[in-house]
């Protein structure tokens, strides 16, 4: 594996675990140096960053760098049709803007995703867009697709804060003891990360859910 791989690996890592996207966006680009890049995990990564920084920024820089991040997944598919990852990033970005758009893609990348790894994870992707375009009973079906043979918390996180959303809190136990359980057995650097710490506050036990 080349440097260069290896190096862009650990931005994106770092960047992913703290929250500080653009930090990562500048030392990728740093190290890319307006080189002409083909491999499709730096191009992901780099355009994973810029959807994600959006988040942070104010409508129109949000979709100077939405628009930056589609034309590099767009670039990913071009070398690897197949890149799953890529595909759902494009319907992530359509679903910020609550845009139809956005449920081909989703779809597109849960069968993709299906056929290569044979399981259903990528259902609670088609579920979130769902949910965006307010088709509740849609997206209910979709985010409880993987749930019966998947070991990630954060799934039921997932179901449990869609059901918070929509009002059908007699609907939340049963999934709440099971990510807490799921929960408990992950490694402590999960724990302690950005998307475990998330994970952990959707599942601690609200007043509000009278359960």
């Amino acid at each position: 594996m080349s440097s260069s791989k290896n190096k862009a690996r650990d931005i994106f890592k770092r960047a992913v675990d703290k929250g500080d996207y653009k930090k990562g966006i500048k030392e990728m680009n740093k190290l890319i140096d307006d080189k002409e890049v083909e491999d499709e995990e730096i191009l992901y990564n780099l355009a994973f960053l810029y959807d994600h920084y959006s988040f942070d920024l104010e409508q129109n820089e949000r979709k100077k760098m939405e628009e930056k991040a589609i034309n590099l997944y767009k670039k990913v598919l071009e070398i690897n049709p197949d890149y799953y990852n890529a595909i759902w990033g494009i319907a992530r970005i359509y679903g910020y803007r609550k845009s139809k758009k956005a449920l081909p893609y989703a779809k597109k990348a849960y069968e993709k995703h299906k056929k290569e790894s044979g399981n259903e994870d990528f259902a609670q992707n088609v579920a979130s867009i769902y949910n965006i375009l307010g088709d509740y009973k849609k997206a209910e079906k979709w985010y409880k697709k993987p749930l019966d043979k998947t070991d990630q918390p954060g799934m039921f996180a997932n179901i449990v804060n869609f059901y918070r959303k929509t009002n059908q809190l007699e609907k939340i136990e049963s999934y709440l003891k099971k990510g807490k359980e799921l929960f408990k057995r992950k490694p402590k650097f999960f724990k302690k990360s950005l998307v475990g710490q998330r994970i952990k506050e959707a599942l601690e036990e609200k007043k509000r859910d009278n359960c």
